[in-house]
């Protein structure tokens, strides 16, 4: 059951099958129809998201009231603001359904019992959040010091079923283009991807 999250755990620790059972009895699994809010901006973070399937943007609405894509979560991946999430402090991001979805959810009253009862899952969610911190830091990197086309490449490389999930202007958002922009970058690029 819940595929996605078994590989994701055994990709990073060893458990037994009784306690993922117990485990997966502490989260609530849901479906997120295309549009609909996880969280808003400025709201406290409810909810540690797992992606099972589809596609979840974490963004920004910045001065000029335009969504600002900082991160696409998609399965396999958690999402929330941890700082919100764990400090019960409102959040300026959002996290939205661009595509319909099926995500594993926990509060944070039954994350920090989780990670008190099954020490596999406390061990698991250290190494999550370091890979989540490496994705982060990646997002940064590339925001801060590569172009629209190495990013679009980057994007090509690292993700490519993006294309086929969600709308280019998500893209755009998420590259930091408007969507002409990436569509001339596509053009460019078409015969190597």
């Amino acid at each position: 059951m819940y595929e996605p999250l078994r590989k994701s755990i055994a990709s990073k620790v060893e458990f037994t099958e009784e306690e993922y059972e117990q485990l997966i009895k502490c989260l609530k699994y849901k479906t997120i129809r295309k549009g609909e809010f996880l969280l808003n901006s400025g709201d406290v973070c409810k909810y540690g998201i797992f992606v099972l399937s589809g596609c979840l943007s974490y963004s920004i609405i910045d001065d000029n009231n335009e969504e600002k894509i900082i991160d696409l979560g998609t399965e396999g991946w958690w999402m929330g603001d941890a700082k919100s999430f764990f400090g019960g402090t409102t959040s300026p991001y959002t996290i939205k359904a661009l595509t319909d979805s099926e995500v594993l959810l926990n509060d944070v009253k039954s994350a920090l019992a989780i990670i008190n009862k099954y020490h596999f899952y406390l061990k698991y969610h250290y190494f999550a959040l370091l890979e989540y911190r490496d994705r982060t830091d990646s997002l940064l990197l590339h925001s801060l010091h590569l172009q629209a086309e190495e990013k679009y490449r980057y994007i090509m490389a690292t993700r490519p079923t993006l294309f086929q999930e969600i709308l280019l202007q998500y893209i755009a958002s998420f590259i930091g283009v408007t969507p002409s922009s990436l569509s001339r970058i596509r053009r460019k690029f078409k015969d190597l991807y």
